[in-house]
């Protein structure tokens, strides 16, 4: 995902100290310290992929249930949104389909439906809370998502 920022309401939160030491990094010098502010942030970025998020998806994926990615790659943070900073990251998802979805020819199909895999996915933050249960808060806005399917098997 191409920079997404968060529009929840986030009154009240108390953010992990990873994010200030991440932001006086950032602000340091943001382009040399690149490295350290993405370890730092990358353990509160999560990403699902949500079949719901496409119309009839149930003749793809057999199990509507959102799936965590298995691989998380953060490539950006920018600090200039707040309070969380904006995020550019990569997910990998391990997503079960059917039949049906491994004979598809992808391009044509999102084409002709309007439907496009990526709109079943979602970035986000998960911040430790008070009350033990983390807090997730969902992208509001991106500058472009992209989805790649690969049928592997």
């Amino acid at each position: 995902m191409e920079w997404f920022d968060v529009d929840d309401d986030v009154d009240g939160i108390n953010f992990p100290p990873e994010f200030n030491q991440a932001k006086m990094l950032w602000v340091e010098d943001s382009k040399k310290n690149l490295d350290q502010v993405t370890k730092l942030m990358a353990p509160f970025v999560k990403a699902w992929f949500v079949p719901a998020g496409i119309f009839d998806s149930e003749d793809f994926f057999p199990d509507q249930s959102d799936i965590d990615a298995v691989k998380i790659n953060v490539v950006g943070i920018d600090f200039s949104k707040e309070p969380f900073p904006l995020c550019k990251v990569e997910a990998w998802f391990d997503v079960p389909v059917s039949e049906t979805f491994s004979t598809l020819d992808i391009d044509d199909w999102q084409n002709k439906t309007g439907q496009y895999f990526y709109q079943a996915i979602s970035f986000g933050w998960e911040v430790p809370s008070e009350e033990g249960e983390p807090l997730t808060f969902t992208y509001g806005n991106h500058q472009g998502v992209e989805c790649i399917p690969e049928v592997t098997g």
